[in-house]
């Protein structure tokens, strides 16, 4: 990999973690103020708030990455673009908390279970723990979550690399353009506004 690509490679997977870093501080400033309005329901409502401040993530790198891909492949023969290199920028942006989330499982199989390390944790991939929970905790749902965002850096350059518009896709038409209506030239209107032009 030469220079300039290794540069791209570096800026478009600093942009992704920058944006999960972004609204994870996001997930973290507001969820005193979630934990004080739902109290005992805490645990009950934590998936929905996580799924929240995932859509806002989603919202933050789909559209970049479509960008990305579209801009890629204008410059194709002096970038080597292929549709699936969206997972390799989302796989090396998010590597730093794949990395952290590595070494803490390693560490509860060596050491034991710690509260305030999981507590840590869960609040590391905060925006992604809805996925978690919707498969019981359970080490493919932790798996799965930490992949979440590859995938949706690899959806969003996949989409912008073949051209897709998901709102063609869903059928939203632009409005029909009517044609203004042209009067008759015998309606006696017209006759009479001809002859207060002329007056």
């Amino acid at each position: 990999m030469d220079a300039a690509k290794r540069k791209k490679l570096i800026k478009t997977s600093m942009e992704i973690l920058t944006s999960y870093l972004s609204i994870l501080l996001i997930f973290i400033l507001f969820l005193y103020v979630f934990i004080s309005f739902t109290k005992d329901s805490y645990s009950k409502w934590i998936p929905m708030y996580s799924f929240i401040h995932f859509l806002l993530l989603y919202i933050l790198i789909y559209p970049n990455m479509k960008k990305t891909a579209q801009k890629e492949k204008k410059y194709e023969n002096e970038t080597h673009v292929y549709f699936i290199k969206g997972f390799v920028y989302g796989i090396a942006g998010f590597s730093p908390i794949i990395f952290i989330s590595l070494v803490y499982v390693f560490y509860v199989l060596a050491f034991g279970y710690l509260r305030p390390l999981e507590v840590a944790f869960k609040t590391l991939i905060g925006p992604l723990y809805w996925i978690a929970r919707l498969f019981k905790l359970t080490i493919v749902g932790y798996a799965i979550s930490l992949i979440a965002v590859p995938i949706v850096a690899g959806i969003g350059y996949g989409f912008g690399y073949y051209g897709i518009d998901v709102l063609k896709i869903f059928g939203k038409k632009q409005p029909e353009q009517t044609k203004p209506f042209k009067k008759s030239p015998w309606n006696p209107s017209v006759k009479q506004e001809q002859k207060k032009k002329k007056k």
